[in-house]
């Protein structure tokens, strides 16, 4: 993906720190990670028991998504542009049992993603 782990890595770290933070007054106490292969691409799956999103961020077409008082708005736009930037989706839901729901769905690297081979060596 553009920007190789480190891009990955920004990802599930914001990601992990919304679920930590919630809305600002409440915060997840349990987080499931799911990390899995499916139809060709990867797909992390991240379930909470937080307050989960608000209608507006549901609906929101990928604005600043601002869920805390004092928050910026940056954390999952950041999410959002990086997964696109790799040819992905990013998918948010509410839990029907309560807490958020957070799909990445990545594409798997192509030929072109594998390093190169020296035919001369």
């Amino acid at each position: 993906m553009p920007g190789g782990p480190i891009s990955f890595r920004r990802i599930v770290d914001n990601l992990l720190l919304n679920a930590a933070q919630g809305d600002g007054a409440t915060h997840a106490h349990n987080l499931l990670v799911k990390v899995a292969l499916e139809d060709g691409r990867y797909h992390l799956q991240l379930l909470d028991d937080g307050p989960g999103f608000s209608p507006e961020m549901l609906t929101a077409k990928r604005q600043r998504f601002n869920s805390k008082p004092r928050g910026s708005g940056l954390g999952l736009l950041t999410v959002d542009a990086l997964v696109r930037a790799a040819g992905g989706v990013l998918v948010l839901a509410n839990r029907q049992e309560g807490g958020a729901r957070v799909d990445v769905f990545l594409p798997l690297p192509g030929p072109s993603a594998q390093p190169s081979q020296d035919a001369s060596a």
